[in-house]
């Protein structure tokens, strides 16, 4: 059982964050690799889905349940996913 000194609430909301955050910035090595390279080695499907999944999942987050740490994840993973998606296809041009 957990005592009544922790608030489950606060505790919930302060994990959501931690997790948001780090899910957020787990893919900055490969932006970084990105910018660094001027290219994107991805998997040109991989982006593409990844990109597509986190916008749609964040438009009902931001909707129907517009929590904070939700939306920073998925607005931390659109950016991240973007510059990835701006890299492949800036190298698919130059091919």
């Amino acid at each position: 059982m957990i005592p009544e000194i922790v608030n489950l609430k606060l505790v919930l909301e302060l994990s959501g964050w931690i997790g948001s955050i780090l899910l957020g910035v787990c893919a900055f090595p490969e932006v970084w690799t990105a910018i660094k390279t001027k290219k994107c080695n991805l998997n040109s499907w991989t982006i593409i889905l990844w990109l597509l999944g986190e916008i749609f999942v964040l438009l009902p987050i931001c909707i129907l349940a517009p929590k904070g740490w939700l939306i920073l994840n998925g607005g931390m993973n659109v950016a991240i996913t973007s510059v990835l998606v701006y890299y492949k296809l800036k190298g698919v041009r130059r091919e």
